[in-house]
């Protein structure tokens, strides 16, 4: 959720009912990403700021795109927990740089978004009925796979409003 001015700072799933196979999440380690990345990079991203935006999902659910919630937030944020910095963009929300064009944008987006996945920054998690799994957004992304057929996935959310981003 990087579209709102506040996204959460944390998270937490509970499942209720899960597939007899797939429908595991994977977790990235952003703090990890950012570290991996190298110096002179790093000096680039760490002035960089990024437009986030919730039109994907709008025109998902067929609401008015122009509505879409939307945010600015450093590509390199500060924890505010920990003062470590991590990677902080996402391929569903981040759209572009601010003062660039989204075809400027483009090349080094695509760059950061498949570093920020890399394996080496990964885990993943299996889910079973009962499962209770909670994350820093501050400094994960997470994705949750799609591959369970029509069976049924069903997990509650609870998220913790976080601070601005640093």
């Amino acid at each position: 959720m990087s579209y709102d001015h506040t996204p959460p700072m944390l998270t937490m799933l509970y499942a209720l009912e899960t597939p007899s196979i797939g429908g595991d999440t994977a977790f990235s380690n952003q703090i990890l990403a950012y570290q991996g990345l190298s110096d002179g990079l790093k000096k680039v991203i760490d002035q960089l700021h990024a437009i986030h935006s919730a039109v994907g999902l709008a025109e998902i659910y067929r609401q008015e795109a122009a509505k879409a919630p939307r945010a600015e937030h450093p590509v390199a944020r500060v924890h505010d927990g920990t003062g470590e910095k991590a990677l902080y963009v996402c391929r569903a929300f981040t759209q572009r740089f601010v003062d660039w064009s989204k075809q400027e944008s483009e090349p080094l987006l695509q760059y950061l978004f498949q570093h920020s996945i890399r394996p080496e920054f990964q885990a993943r998690h299996e889910w079973r009925k009962g499962d209770l799994v909670m994350w820093d957004n501050r400094a994960l992304l997470h994705f949750a796979f799609h591959d369970h057929g029509d069976e049924a996935r069903v997990i509650h959310r609870l998220q913790v409003k976080g601070p601005v981003p640093m």
